[in-house]
């Protein structure tokens, strides 16, 4: 029998994950609102909540969540790779 050889390549790749979203929860006071914003805001993400109904603008300003009630953020990359915040309490 003849000495065959074959040979292969092939690519892998790997796709990084998000870096996790940081929140900042500034309380209501007397100069104004309170704000829950997703303070490392990146417009290439796509957020979501949980429980669901939170809702990041493209500023990282959130939106929509019941004051008191404990969320988590999670950030979504075009590579479908993601990351979640440390629990939080809108507000």
């Amino acid at each position: 029998t003849p000495n065959c050889t074959a040979e292969n390549s092939f690519s892998v790749t790997i796709n990084t994950t998000p870096t996790a979203p940081a929140i900042t929860v500034t309380p209501e006071d007397c100069d104004g609102d309170a704000t829950n914003v997703v303070s490392n805001h990146d417009a290439n993400m796509t957020y979501s909540s949980s429980p669901a109904g939170l809702a990041v603008d493209g500023s990282g300003n959130i939106s929509g969540g019941t004051d008191g009630a404990d969320y988590v953020i999670t950030a979504t990359n075009a590579d479908g790779c993601s990351a979640d915040s440390a629990t939080f309490t809108y507000d």
